[in-house]
């Protein structure tokens, strides 16, 4: 089966990168589609949607914690609120795509539904599985999402990935949600992909 060009996307994320840190006014950017050749062809944006709000600058200049950032992108830990059983939910995807790549790391399912989800041990709650692991990915729906940043801060967590959507793009109420994310995170040291986010990669650890 023919290769996609990985080198074209690779340059892609790390060009846009770039320009996120050159420009920390930049707040969202969607790349929408992204069309990839086989190896060799390249890759090009057909689209491109850029949020630009300058008073949030500073934002980009102070929040995160540069120690943990490491282990955002290379965890030995991750815990999947939401994971389900069901693998064409995301919480389900999210789940199966670590398993089916053996990620190497330790891989707790936060899920109400079970015991066991997708063979992994369960907990119903971060605050259940009592552990602070390394990144803890949300999928779920946006006023869920303050309570559960709470009960990472308590347990030193300092990495989360939020996938869902619904918030400063839906209307007034999202946009509080973010809001208050932000100044958790600027509270707090947190790294914080999303929301509305697809996951992050690292190339040098695949």
């Amino acid at each position: 089966k023919p290769l996609a060009d990985l080198e074209a996307v690779e340059k892609i994320i790390l060009s846009l990168s770039d320009l996120m840190i050159e420009q920390p006014e930049i707040v969202e950017l969607d790349l929408n589609p992204v069309l990839v050749g086989l190896q060799g062809d390249g890759a090009r944006a057909v689209d491109a949607s850029i949020l630009i709000e300058p008073a949030l600058e500073h934002v980009h200049k102070t929040i995160g914690d540069t120690t943990a950032f490491k282990t955002l992108l290379n965890p030995q830990s991750i815990a999947s609120v939401r994971a389900s059983n069901t693998k064409k939910k995301v919480g389900g995807r999210l789940l199966d795509t670590l398993v089916q790549n053996q990620y190497p790391g330790t891989i707790y399912p936060i899920s109400k539904s079970g015991d066991k989800v997708q063979n992994l041990e369960a907990f119903d709650s971060i605050t259940a599985l009592n552990k602070q692991v390394d990144v803890v990915s949300l999928v779920i729906p946006p006023q869920a999402v303050i309570e559960n940043i709470h009960a990472c801060i308590d347990l030193g967590i300092k990495n989360l990935v939020i996938h869902s959507s619904g918030f400063s793009e839906a209307g007034e109420e999202g946009k509080a949600i973010q809001e208050e994310i932000v100044q958790l995170a600027l509270a707090h040291q947190l790294n914080i992909v999303g929301p509305n986010s697809q996951g992050i990669i690292d190339f040098n650890n695949q």
